[in-house]
């Protein structure tokens, strides 16, 4: 037995003074520069730890290729860890930026075991999970699409998961209590699907519902787990990810099961109202939501639902505050300070709604900012909303932005051809987006007719929550359809809409 500096992570420990990296009797001894990286990374966890900082801390006096050495240092270290890099489990990759560690970090003091040393290139072997796949076979390679500001508050309130996962993830305080006995390999999966169902970049809902899915073939009582998938099974359906007849039905299941093993989980029974309200059961979105606000009053979710539900009755700062609430209750999750910048933004407190929006690429630099490119179109700043998307993909909101800023520029050949893309991408998927974009050149007859378009489309389609973009009421609300506002026609429209 020996004393030691520990740091303990996932299962694993990292003895400082020796560079031993132990894990379940097994020791892999870590090469100075990789340990000095898991360091860095465990000391800020949840934080991006950029390239130039590590490159100091291990080459304080600079070596010829310090990259190189980087690269090598973390790779060594994935493997040490058994980590994939396309899929990881602790340390992430932010291109051109540097890492960020995403596993649980407790710094202690404390004993470990003398154990079998094995070389740094011996890494654990991986435990084998097979999670079930969706029936309808592999998912389609989707890149999530930045969603309007003008809408995206209702789809990202209703659909945005519980939280993203970085030191620790909450858990209802039943719950919290078992997981001191739970599986570690079970509650390690489960944190990892909260991180990656908050993300939400290509292929993380996917990830998410495998690691869900590993968490409860580990412990089929994990009822927070069952919750997860349940989320993870609404999101791929309502971004168009995985057929809603695919999706919708293993979501019912895994919500059904989590209550079966906890009555009272809020997220589970916020996942069948949605369903509910979806398919037009009002009454029984309404019993689902009530359970749910009596077992969990602060969960998150049901607040930013509660937030959308005053932001379509034009209760704005009933909505901003509820928003603010959810924010607080889950500071990491980027999905709920989106409601809020986009609350901020139809209710007309458009710096405000800027900064919140901005704010989000500090927690993720893919993350959404086309509130922001709406706002700097409204304020006339047109070529910083072009610098803004310009590095965003091709997609909805970066064709709408484009759009309306090329406008302002007089750029019409531009401002055309984007306008051909967002018709192109919208046309099926968030066809008010093109309402704008002609009510803001000026072309009336053009912007009516593709709202009575998009509202015969809502109306058909049943999509109120399924639709990731502009939804009718917050339409209603945008300023760019003022011209429209005065038409005999955008009532008419409207009111075939009903409670839509």
């Amino acid at each position: 037995m020996s004393h030691a500096k520990e740091i303990r992570f996932d299962g694993w420990t990292l003895e400082c003074d020796s560079g031993d990296l132990v894990r379940e009797g097994r020791t892999v001894r870590l090469r100075k520069q990789s340990q000095r990286v898991l360091e860095a990374l465990l000391e800020h966890p949840g934080e991006v730890v950029t390239r130039e900082q590590l490159i100091a801390k291990l080459w304080p006096r600079g070596v010829v290729d310090f990259e190189t050495g980087l690269n090598s240092a973390i790779g060594r270290l994935r493997r040490a860890l058994d980590d994939d890099a396309e899929s990881p489990r602790y340390i992430e990759t932010l291109p051109r930026r540097g890492y960020r560690f995403i596993g649980n970090a407790i710094a202690a003091r404390g004993f470990i075991a003398n154990a079998t040393v094995a070389r740094e290139d011996e890494a654990p072997s991986r435990t084998a999970f097979a999670p079930r796949e969706f029936a309808s076979g592999a998912l389609a390679k989707y890149r999530r699409v930045a969603l309007a500001a003008t809408g995206a508050v209702f789809a990202l309130a209703l659909s945005g998961s519980a939280t993203i996962a970085t030191r620790r993830t909450p858990l209802p305080a039943r719950h919290a209590a078992e997981a001191t006995t739970r599986h570690i390999a079970a509650d390690e999966r489960y944190r990892l699907g909260r991180y990656f169902l908050a993300r939400r970049n290509e292929g993380d809902l996917d990830r998410a519902r495998k690691h869900f899915e590993a968490a409860v073939a580990i412990d089929s009582g994990f009822a927070p787990a069952y919750a997860g998938l349940a989320s993870a099974d609404w999101l791929l359906a309502v971004e168009g990810i995985v057929p809603e007849d695919v999706a919708l039905p293993h979501m019912r299941a895994a919500a059904d099961r989590a209550l079966a093993l906890d009555p009272d989980l809020a997220e589970a029974h916020m996942r069948l109202a949605m369903d509910a309200l979806k398919s037009g059961q009002r009454e029984l979105y309404e019993a689902h939501a009530t359970r749910a606000r009596l077992a969990e009053p602060d969960n998150a979710l049901l607040l930013s639902d509660a937030s959308s539900d005053a932001l379509s009755q034009g209760r704005f700062e009933e909505s901003i505050a509820l928003a603010r609430r959810a924010v607080a209750m889950e500071p990491l999750a980027l999905a709920y300070r989106y409601n809020l910048a986009s609350a901020l933004f139809l209710a007309g407190r458009y710096g405000e709604a800027k900064q919140v929006n901005l704010d989000l690429v500090e927690l993720d630099p893919s993350a959404w900012t086309d509130i922001a490119g709406q706002v700097l179109v409204l304020e006339g700043q047109f070529e910083k909303a072009l610098a803004l998307v310009r590095a965003s993909p091709d997609g909805v909101a970066k064709f709408q932005i484009e759009s309306l800023a090329y406008e302002g520029l007089h750029r019409r050949a531009e401002a055309d051809a984007a306008l051909a893309g967002l018709i192109d991408v919208a046309r099926d998927r968030d066809p008010l987006r093109i309402v704008e974009v002609y009510a803001y050149r000026g072309d009336t007859d053009a912007a009516l007719s593709w709202l009575a378009t998009g509202t015969d489309w809502f109306r058909h389609n049943n999509r109120l929550l399924a639709s990731p973009g502009l939804m009718p009421w917050a339409l209603r609300m945008s300023p760019f359809v003022a011209s429209l506002r005065d038409s005999p026609q955008w009532s008419e429209l409207f009111a075939k809409l009903g409670d839509i």
